[in-house]
This record gives structure tokens, C-alpha cells and sequence, in this order.
């Protein structure tokens, strides 16, 4: 159980560095003079707030707003993954709770999300 705790540790920083690096790759400027013209590639974590809350794009597309989705990602994902680990039943019950936990969890992290950024300002008025 502890090496579990480790692992998900182990885990979380990895893909929260991951996660960041990629999601820094898609919002900075292109320096190759093929992709010229072509829009960024969208983070669909920043689209579904912008949807859902309307919320600014411009305001969103920031460092730090970066590091808190791959931060919420990487929590979403271990904790997925120990509660997956924890369960003792067979592989079917693990894959159901741990996608109704995943689908769970996403939509309710970002909802409060979503609500904090609007009432910081971020929204468009």
C-alpha cells in the first residue's frame, strides 16, 4: 500500500511535468516557417471552460492558468489510479469504477474551476 502512494507520487510529478511542457508547446508562437498562417493547436481543457463558463481565451492562454490544468490533470489521473489500485475486486469492476470516478471527477473539478475564474474576472462581461 505504501509503494502504491509512492508510485501515484512518482506518477502525479511526472505527468504534471508532461502535461505542462506539451500544453507550453502548443500555446507558443511557431518559429517554423511552414506552419505559417495555421492556428495554434487548442487545448480542450481551455475550450470546454470557454464554452461552459464563457470565458476569455486571451486571459486563459497563460502560464500559470497552463500549470493549474496540467496540475488538476495529473491530479485527476492518480487519483484515478489509486483507487483503481485499492480496489480488491476483479479487472471489470475496476475499469467501471474507474471510468465513472474519471468522467466524475473531470466534470466537477472543472465546473468549480470554471465558477472560480468567473468570479476572478476572467469571464466576459
Amino acid at each position: 500500500m505504501k509503494l502504491d502512494f509512492i508510485i501515484a507520487l512518482i506518477a502525479f510529478v511526472s505527468i504534471t511535468l508532461f502535461i505542462d511542457v506539451s500544453y507550453m508547446r502548443k500555446i507558443s508562437p511557431s518559429k517554423s516557417t511552414k506552419r505559417k498562417k495555421k492556428e495554434a493547436r487548442e487545448i480542450i481543457e481551455i475550450r470546454y471552460l470557454i464554452i461552459s463558463h464563457n470565458l476569455k481565451k486571451e486571459k486563459l492562454l497563460n502560464p500559470k492558468i497552463i500549470l493549474l490544468i496540467s496540475l488538476i490533470d495529473a491530479l485527476i489521473i492518480t487519483t484515478v489510479f489509486l483507487v483503481i489500485v485499492l480496489i480488491p475486486y476483479s479487472i471489470i469492476w475496476q475499469l467501471m469504477a474507474g471510468f465513472v470516478l474519471l468522467l466524475g471527477l473531470i466534470y466537477s473539478i472543472y465546473n468549480i474551476l470554471g465558477m472560480i475564474l468567473y468570479k476572478k474576472g476572467y469571464g466576459e462581461k
